[in-house]
C-alpha cells in the first residue's frame, strides 16, 4: 500500500514539474499560467503527502493570498509574474551557467554566518559539479574533521544538496533526504539544508584558517 502510495505521489510530482518546466521555458509566468498552477494545486496538493510540495503550494498561496488581504488581484499580469523565480526555484532552473543549479530552490536555509566543519555532522544528498561525493567532497569533509551521515537525523547539522541533476531528482531518490530533513525541521530539530555552493565556501574557509595555523607553528 505504501509503494503505490508512493508511486502516486511521484506521478503528480512528475504532473507538476511538466507544467512548472513549461512556464520556465517561457520565461513568463502570467495570468493563465497562475490559474493552471492554482487549479493543480487546488486540486492535487492536499492529497499528495510530500514537503516539498507542501513548502511550494503555501509559497504560492500565500502569494496569493497577501495581494487579495491588499486589494491586489494577483492574477493580474504585473504581480503573477513576480512568482516566475518561486516556480524557476521548483525545477531548478538558474539560466547563469552552463548546468542548472538544482540547489538553487525553495528547501535552502540561510546558515546565518560561518559554518563550521569539525565537529559538524554532514548529510551530502544529489550530485555534485565540483567533484564527486564519494571520492572527492567527503574524504574532504573528513579531512577538516567534519562527519558524515548517510541519511539524515536529529543528530545531523546540515543536509548539502548537490548543483546538478535532473529536475525530478529531489523528488525522488536523493529528494527522500530532503524530505526527511524538513519533517526534522517541522519537529524543532535544528538543522538547515544548504547548497553545494556554500559548503564549498566554508570548506574553503576552514582549509585557510588551518593553512595558517600550520604556518605559524614554530619548526622542530
Amino acid at each position: 500500500m505504501k509503494q503505490i502510495q508512493q508511486q502516486h505521489c511521484d506521478e503528480k510530482i512528475s504532473e507538476l514539474l511538466e507544467l512548472c518546466q513549461g512556464i520556465v521555458e517561457d520565461n513568463l509566468l502570467g495570468p493563465e499560467d497562475l490559474d493552471r498552477l492554482t487549479d493543480w494545486l487546488a486540486d492535487n496538493a492536499p492529497a499528495v503527502k510530500h514537503a516539498l510540495l507542501d513548502d511550494f503550494a503555501n509559497r504560492i498561496n500565500t502569494f496569493c493570498n497577501n495581494h487579495w488581504d491588499c486589494g491586489q488581484d494577483p492574477f493580474a499580469p504585473e504581480n503573477c509574474s513576480k512568482l516566475l523565480p518561486v516556480v524557476a526555484g521548483l525545477v531548478g532552473f538558474t539560466g547563469v551557467c552552463d548546468y542548472n543549479d538544482y540547489s538553487a530552490s525553495l528547501m535552502l536555509n540561510d546558515p546565518g554566518g560561518a559554518i563550521p566543519i569539525h565537529g559538524t555532522v554532514f548529510c551530502p544528498t544529489g550530485h555534485f559539479a565540483s567533484g564527486s561525493r564519494s571520492s572527492w567532497l567527503i574524504p574532504r569533509i573528513r579531512r577538516l574533521g567534519g562527519l558524515i551521515a548517510s541519511f539524515p537525523s536529529g543528530k545531523t547539522d546540515y543536509v548539502v544538496v548537490g548543483a546538478m541533476a535532473s529536475p525530478s531528482w529531489k523528488f525522488r531518490t536523493f529528494g527522500r533526504k530532503i524530505e526527511k530533513a524538513m519533517d526534522l525541521r517541522a519537529k524543532g530539530y535544528d538543522l538547515l539544508i544548504i547548497s553545494e555552493a556554500t559548503l564549498l565556501t566554508a570548506l574553503d574557509a576552514a582549509e585557510q584558517t588551518q593553512a595558517f595555523h600550520c604556518d605559524r607553528e614554530p619548526a622542530g
